[in-house]
């Protein structure tokens, strides 16, 4: 099974905050294939990891605690 948290983690490291705000605003499938997943549910968990990482990476960025 693949490591989803590890490989978004990687994928998004120095990612710009445009990039990011991207993601939050209009998901993974506007902006990359290469995150597909095997299946539909698979593929979901991209989505739903890049949106969590994402949001957690500005709020870091200005200064908000979770």
């Amino acid at each position: 099974m693949k490591n989803i948290k590890k490989i978004v983690a990687n994928a998004l490291n120095d990612s710009s905050e445009m990039y990011l705000h991207d993601i939050v605003d209009h998901g993974i499938h506007n902006l990359t294939n290469n995150f597909h997943g095997d299946n539909d549910d698979e593929y979901a968990s991209f989505q739903n990891e890049f949106s969590r990482q994402a949001v957690e990476k500005i709020s870091l960025k200005h200064g908000y605690e979770k």
